[in-house]
């Protein structure tokens, strides 16, 4: 292909795209970001755990998933709250989804 057909092609591409993502924006846009009734009686419940001196997720997954798999707990624990590793301090909050306990 010429240089001019590259060019072209990657115009009527920009073209094409851009009204696309301008809709998808200005519908995100005009939903807001407030939540709905809907999402709000969607969203699965969640309580608080308040880590104590010694805690470790492992211990906290023990506790509140006696029964379950402990590695399943763990990773729900972690994702919910946004743990990248395995430390916890005393004193945190952390959520525990509904799907953990």
């Amino acid at each position: 292909m010429t240089r001019t057909r590259v060019r072209r092609w990657r115009s009527a591409a920009v073209v094409a795209v851009v009204p696309i993502c301008v809709l998808a924006w200005s519908n995100l846009v005009a939903r807001g970001t407030e939540p709905t009734a809907n999402d709000v009686a969607r969203a699965p419940a969640q309580h608080t755990y308040v880590v104590e001196e010694g805690d470790t997720l492992w211990s906290i997954a023990g506790t509140i998933g006696a029964g379950r798999d402990p590695r399943v707990v763990v990773e729900a624990i972690a994702r919910a709250n946004g743990i990248a590793g395995a430390t916890v301090v005393p004193a945190e909050a952390l959520l525990i989804p509904a799907d953990a306990g």
